[in-house]
C-alpha cells in the first residue's frame, strides 16, 4: 500500500508519514526545504526499514513541480491508496502591507497544489476502485 504526503517534513506531515510507515504503508513524501525532507526521509526510514521511503523536493506552489511530481509517482507506483494534501503556508500581516503577489502564492500552496495533485493521482484511485484523499487545513484558515 502507498500514501503520498505532501509537506511531510516536520510537524503534522511528519507525524502522519511516521504514523502511515509504521502501519506499513510505503510513504512519497515531499516538501520544499531539500534538507529537512533528506532528514525526515533517514528518520522514518530508519524507524521503519521495511517500507520504501520516496523524497522529492518540490515547491507546492509551482504547478509545473506538483505536475512533475505527480508523473514521478505515476511511473514509480502503480497503486496511490491514500493521498495526503498537507502542505501549506501561512504569511501572517496587514492586507494594507503585504507584499504584492502574497494572495497568488498563498492560493498556489494552500488550494491549487491539492487540486492538481488529487487530479493528477485520482485516475489511480477510480482504477482501483478504491483510496483516500485527506485535505488538512490550518487553524490560521479560521482566522481573517
Amino acid at each position: 500500500m502507498n500514501a503520498v504526503i505532501t509537506g511531510a517534513s516536520k510537524g503534522i506531515g511528519k507525524a502522519i508519514a511516521e504514523k502511515l510507515a509504521a502501519e506499513g504503508f510505503n510513504v512519497i513524501i515531499c516538501a520544499r526545504n531539500a534538507d529537512t525532507l533528506a532528514t525526515a526521509r533517514e528518520d522514518i526510514q530508519k524507524k521503519n526499514p521495511a517500507v520504501s521511503i520516496m523524497a522529492e523536493a518540490v515547491d507546492m506552489g509551482d504547478k509545473a513541480q506538483v505536475l512533475a511530481f505527480a508523473q514521478k509517482i505515476k511511473t514509480t507506483y502503480t497503486t496511490v491508496d491514500i493521498l495526503v494534501n498537507n502542505a501549506g503556508i501561512f504569511i501572517p500581516g496587514a492586507l494594507h502591507k503585504e507584499e504584492d503577489g502574497l494572495l497568488e502564492k498563498l492560493m498556489a500552496v494552500n488550494v491549487y497544489s491539492a487540486y492538481h495533485l488529487t487530479r493528477e493521482l485520482l485516475p489511480l484511485m477510480i482504477t482501483q476502485r478504491s483510496g483516500h484523499i485527506f485535505n488538512m487545513c490550518s487553524t490560521a484558515s479560521h482566522h481573517a
